[in-house]
């Protein structure tokens, strides 16, 4: 019955994750316009097709465990112990306020690296963001939010209780950090990143049993890969291709160095 559970979580948000990756070509039809920038309004049409998947994944796995949904979809303890990762710094303990916070500052900070450090030559465009903030805030909270809903409560909702939670956790690091293959941050470094943040995330579901902590840290990190993304959007034409949007945000972007 384990087992099946397990394949069943797994058939799940890998069908949410083929789902997400298809979204681009019915994003680009559709007829939603909000903006005048193209990006806004693909973006805008992927987050009302990711809304669906969110709720239907968060459907099926309720069928599954509906208490865990209940419990998982909460702001839960912000302020619970943490079992100790000497690797990440975490001490036996220490409260998840004081880890969430290290957490959300570090992380961040490494993130808006990976995004602007290969746009250095673009940084004197940096204003052009500006109008487009309402957008990149609101982006990073939906895209955010419906990622935790597929890969962290899509997870850990009909596994949290059956499973070892040390099972649990690199079960939706994994699940979460293989579409970042061709996601963003993309490639392997990528996918290693998003997978290690995504064992973190999952960490911090079970261990203060609610959301809060992981989509406000998920939250954080979206905001700079956004604003790097309008800020590719909206400078000169000196691209080598166009952008194309794939997995949750975006597949690899080439931030050329040349003109064409």
């Amino acid at each position: 019955m384990r087992s099946l559970q397990t394949i069943a979580t797994v058939v799940t948000v890998c069908v949410a994750t083929v789902a997400m990756l298809r979204l681009n070509a019915r994003a680009t039809r559709s007829p939603l316009r909000v903006s005048t920038l193209p990006y806004v309004n693909s973006q805008a049409r992927y987050q009302l097709w990711l809304a669906g998947i969110a709720g239907l994944t968060c459907l099926v796995v309720g069928t599954m465990h509906p208490q865990n949904l209940r419990l998982f979809l909460s702001v839960g303890d912000v302020n619970a112990p943490a079992n100790g990762v000497p690797i990440f710094g975490i001490k036996p303990g220490e409260s998840w306020r004081s880890v969430g916070t290290s957490l959300s500052v570090f992380a961040t900070l490494a993130t808006t690296f990976v995004m602007f450090a290969p746009q250095r030559r673009h940084w004197r465009h940096i204003a052009r963001i500006l109008p487009y903030l309402p957008w990149v805030v609101l982006f990073a909270l939906c895209n955010s939010f419906f990622e935790e809903l597929i890969y962290r409560l899509g997870v850990l909702v009909p596994l949290a209780g059956t499973v070892h939670p040390s099972v649990v956790t690199l079960l939706s690091a994994v699940l979460f950090g293989l579409p970042h293959l061709r996601g963003m941050p993309s490639g392997l470094g990528g996918a290693l990143m998003a997978g290690a943040l995504g064992w973190l995330l999952a960490r911090a579901v079970l261990e203060t049993e609610g959301i809060a902590w992981a989509w406000g840290i998920h939250f954080l990190q979206d905001i700079p890969i956004y604003a790097a993304m309008i800020l590719h959007s909206v400078r000169p034409r000196d691209v080598t291709r166009p952008v194309s949007y794939e997995t949750h945000r975006t597949p690899p972007i080439t931030f050329t160095t040349t003109h064409d």
